[in-house]
């Protein structure tokens, strides 16, 4: 049995705060892989969180190099798992009733390029909710970078919204008011991920700090789908005395 968090096969690794990124990478044409992720949050833990109140979860993917600022993934596309309710076969009505584990859909915030499961209602110690939920994301990555190893970065927010103003989690949970609710990021976790382009298949336990105690379960796959040309900028190198630049006595085409 491997410890909580453990990562017996290497192929991620957590790591702290954004490390600084400078320069870009230039080049004429540009041969660049392109890579499906698929991100399976299957289930979220309270154990020790504690505000009660209305949480989700908001992940994003970036291919970071030692030279090049990052490359953002764009989700293009999400599937929720249907949820089979025991009350079913009592024939009992459960349509009108309010699940306090899907108060908000999970949604793409394209201008941010972030996918965010459903919002659930956190109100007792050790509460689990289900989510079966996926999030695609897809990007573009030179071949340089594949060469050079360079990381995938995803981050994981823990987003909260605060139901004090509402009367508390039980009255919310009562009569939700979900379109007046606000969240705000309380704990993010990061992780660096090698190889994504040969295919990977991990389990990624993400665990917040020890103020927002919880766990949730995520699946991380990958496949590569194609390679594609693509037209880069010039880098001030080609610019320089003798590449093409002012004062150089030579033309690029």
């Amino acid at each position: 049995k491997q410890p909580l968090g453990s990562n017996p096969s290497g192929a991620w690794t957590r790591i702290g705060p954004h490390e600084p990124q400078s320069g870009t990478l230039a080049a004429l044409m540009s041969l660049c892989a392109v890579v499906e992720v698929a991100l399976h949050f299957e289930s979220f833990r309270n154990i020790d969180l504690f505000h009660q109140g209305l949480y989700h979860l908001k992940a994003r993917i970036c291919w970071e190099g030692p030279d090049s600022p990052g490359i953002a993934a764009k989700p293009c596309g999400q599937l929720s798992g249907s949820n089979i309710s025991l009350e079913a076969d009592t024939g009992a009505r459960t349509s009108e009733r309010t699940d306090h584990h899907n108060l908000i859909p999970a949604h793409i915030i394209d201008d941010q390029c972030t996918y965010s499961t459903r919002s659930f209602l956190i109100r007792y110690c050790e509460e689990e909710v289900e989510l079966n939920e996926i999030g695609q994301f897809r990007l573009e990555v030179p071949l340089e970078k594949l060469a050079d190893d360079a990381p995938l970065i995803l981050e994981v927010d823990l987003m909260f919204a605060d139901l004090t103003r509402h009367g508390g989690a039980d009255s919310f949970g009562e009569n939700p008011d979900v379109d007046s609710t606000e969240f705000k990021c309380v704990s993010t976790c990061r992780f660096r991920v090698k190889s994504l382009h040969t295919g990977v298949h991990e389990f990624c336990p993400v665990v917040f700090d020890e103020y927002h105690f919880c766990l949730t379960n995520l699946m991380l796959h990958s496949v590569l789908l194609d390679h594609r040309f693509r037209l880069r900028h010039l880098d001030s190198a080609l610019l320089a005395p003798g590449m093409g630049g002012e004062g150089g006595g030579g033309s690029l085409g």
